[in-house]
């Protein structure tokens, strides 16, 4: 069993690897937290990809991406977070609608320039 990275870390990614591992008769302990991401076998990552069955001379298309957290399957931007959501979901909305945002702004100050902005 060939260890394998996968990341970033989300729950996105996370039930992606647990299904894979699943579907392919291991057990969810197989999928562990990592910096940055997630350690796995490689044909659990494989699988999660949708690679695992590639012939050699094929050429396939590159799989989806998986939506990030807050935004849903197939949208283009992110969902506006409720009031009291974190400073990394406000800094990604206001980042989807194009607003650059320093790192050493709080989540009021991100809340703000959304504010301004609507």
């Amino acid at each position: 069993m060939k260890p394998g990275f996968y990341g970033p870390r989300s729950r996105a990614n996370a039930t992606l690897l647990i299904g894979a591992a699943t579907s392919l008769g291991y057990p969810t302990s197989v999928v562990k937290t990592a910096r940055n991401g997630y350690t796995a076998p490689q044909d659990v990552i494989d699988a999660a990809l949708g690679i695992s069955a590639i012939e050699e001379g094929v050429t396939y298309p590159a799989p989806p991406e998986p939506a990030p957290e807050g935004q849903a399957e197939g949208s283009t931007t992110v969902e506006k977070p409720r009031g009291n959501a974190s400073r990394e979901a406000w800094a990604d909305y206001v980042g989807s609608l194009g607003i650059p945002v320093g790192g050493d702004l709080s989540r009021d100050d991100i809340k703000n320039l959304v504010n301004e902005e609507e």
